[in-house]
């Protein structure tokens, strides 16, 4: 789910819930269940030079195949006297078109992105989203993407630009959806569902980050997530899988023993001080 005052190709705009302050709330209709089937979970390592090219290699390493949902797009800068302006060919097919900045903007004060002469966000401030949708122009083939303000450094910055290729995206998304975790309920600190596995030792990640302190059970037994994951994944046998987990936060036990204990303690001292007062009291009276 997504809330915008602009429309967000991909994603389906919920009429139901209305408008407040000029934005929307967006439906993503890709997004995937709690957990799925994935090739490999080795996502720790992956390294890219954009965040683009980072996608690219995240969902190639989880179907275990070349994925190239995001692909490059040319640019023509020309640098303005308040600022610089990027011209980028509008790809044919079915898209949604993206880009960033490059290279920090020195002493800027005020910047603001212009998509196609429309103000979209101040940019390159702690507030501001750094990785921006471009919407396609309504009369031409080639939109235009303008930074203006005060910028010292406007002769230092590129822009990136690619487009999402929605025909390639879609097929991997449908390929994680195949194989997915079935929620049954979901609580704070508690998830119970099922996963049916086509096979023996297939890897079920969910995007529920690792943590030592979760107690999971598996068609009735113990097992454990992979510790050197980012996520918590499992290895599934063939056939329905019910899983359990619960939260159980570390080192709880052990307070909670150290605690009952220094409770304990307390009232065997204040029984010995009542015990010690009686006795000199009774000597006083003597």
């Amino acid at each position: 789910m997504n809330i915008s005052d602009h429309d967000i190709e991909g994603c389906k705009k919920d009429i139901d819930a209305g408008v407040i302050n000029d934005k929307s709330v967006y439906l993503n209709p890709y997004a995937l269940n709690l957990g799925y089937r994935v090739q490999d979970a080795d996502i720790e390592n992956i390294e890219a030079e954009n965040a683009f090219e980072y996608q690219n290699m995240l969902l190639s390493t989880l179907l275990g195949e070349n994925i190239q949902c995001f692909k490059k797009v040319d640019s023509q800068k020309t640098v303005l006297e308040d600022g610089d302006e990027f011209q980028i060919k509008v790809p044919e097919q079915e898209h949604i078109l993206y880009g960033y900045i490059d290279h920090v903007i020195k002493n800027a004060a005020q910047t603001v992105i212009f998509i196609n002469g429309k103000a979209r966000t101040t940019y390159s401030r702690v507030t501001s989203y750094k990785t921006f949708q471009i919407d396609d122009p309504e009369q031409s083939d080639i939109a235009t993407v303008t930074l203006k303000g005060n910028i010292p450094n406007k002769d230092e910055l590129e822009g990136v630009f690619y487009y999402l290729d929605m025909r390639e995206f879609r097929a991997a998304i449908e390929k994680l959806k195949t194989e997915m975790f079935q929620i049954e309920d979901y609580t704070e600190g508690s998830v119970t569902g099922t996963y049916t596995a086509t096979e023996d030792n297939e890897k079920l990640m969910l995007t529920i980050p690792y943590d030592k302190g979760w107690r999971i059970e598996c068609n009735g037994k113990t097992v454990t997530a992979d510790a050197d994951r980012t996520f918590t994944v499992l290895t599934m046998n063939k056939g329905e899988n019910k899983i359990t987990m619960k939260y159980i936060s570390p080192g709880f036990r052990e307070g909670a023993i150290i605690s009952l204990l220094a409770i304990l303690l307390f009232v065997i001292w204040q029984r010995a001080e009542k015990k010690r007062m009686m006795k000199f009291c009774g000597e006083v009276h003597i």
